[in-house]
């Protein structure tokens, strides 16, 4: 973030009978991500050359309507002045190091040479192992090559410290795989139905973070949708929406299309299960469970 304005802090301490006069001893911050960041927690003033001037502790946050997230903390800072960056300290002092494995792991991403990635980014958490770059890069090799335990790992990891990640994008990346994995798990996957429950919660929560950063996902808004669906907390109208919205953004989306179908079906309105269906068979005719549908809605009528 940065220094918006300083103020004095005047307070009558308990232990005295005169008032406590501190010049610029009260500063305003506003903040342009308020990820990670809580009550008590030591940030930084650097100046224009990126020096440390004045520390502080984070007193209380709010959300202004002018400013955005705003947080007031106390210090001396008699050093410092308005427009002056405001930062958190780095978690390890392998940081630095870490990120240059991070980006040769990119590097050998990007030329398809995932052996030489995956030592790199495990490169990158030996000296740092909070790194949630390197750990959210592990983790979609890992989902790509079906190892969904590992990847689920990796990612867990990485969303511990998601605050640290500086793109919105790659912070989109980790929820929808966390989303995309408990997806799998639950509709794809033989596991005991009190882990289902469970997982199903877990998937629509980083789902619905996702959306936050990204509203105009079809992959994530389908499996929302699906969650809210076939679940032991079927919340249908929920499920009928995020159906609608998927076919607004994909208009040939089969499966969000025979959600619908089978939806409608449920609730005896044939003459929208049969407006969907027809529109699943029109993208693919020659799909097994479009043509079940349609064998059913034949005897139906």
């Amino acid at each position: 973030g940065k220094v918006l304005s300083f103020a004095t802090d005047e307070t009558i301490k308990e232990t005295m009978l005169y008032d406590t006069y501190k010049e610029k001893s009260r500063v305003v911050v506003r903040l342009y991500d308020k990820t990670g960041i809580k009550k008590n927690d030591t940030l930084y003033i650097i100046d224009h050359k990126n020096l440390v001037i004045a520390r502080f502790k984070v007193d209380s946050m709010f959300l202004s309507h002018s400013f955005g997230f705003l947080l007031i903390g106390y210090g001396n800072f008699s050093q410092a002045d308005i427009g002056f960056n405001v930062v958190q300290k780095i978690v390890d002092e392998h940081s630095s190091y870490a990120f240059v494995h991070v980006t040769r792991g990119d590097y050998y991403m990007e030329t398809g040479d995932m052996g030489k990635a995956i030592y790199e980014y495990k490169n990158a958490i030996k000296l740092d192992r909070g790194n949630p770059a390197a750990h959210l890069a592990l983790g979609s090799i890992y989902y790509e090559r079906g190892m969904i335990q590992f990847a689920m790992k990796e990612y867990q990891e990485s969303y511990r410290n998601m605050y640290r990640l500086y793109d919105n994008e790659d912070k989109f990346l980790l929820l929808k795989g966390l989303t995309a994995i408990r997806y799998k798990q639950v509709y794809e996957s033989a596991i005991p139905q009190k882990l289902k429950k469970s997982y199903i919660e877990e998937g629509i929560n980083y789902g619905k973070e996702a959306l936050s950063l990204y509203e105009s996902s079809v992959d994530v808004t389908y499996m929302l949708g699906m969650f809210n669906y076939k679940s032991h907390i079927a919340n249908e109208v929920k499920a009928r929406d995020y159906f609608k919205k998927v076919i607004e953004m994909d208009p040939r989306h089969v499966s969000a299309h025979i959600a619908l179908t089978e939806l409608y079906l449920k609730h005896n309105n044939k003459d929208k299960a049969l407006h969907y269906l027809q529109k699943s068979r029109s993208i693919s005719p020659h799909n097994k469970r479009v043509r079940e549908l349609m064998l059913y809605l034949r005897q139906y009528n």
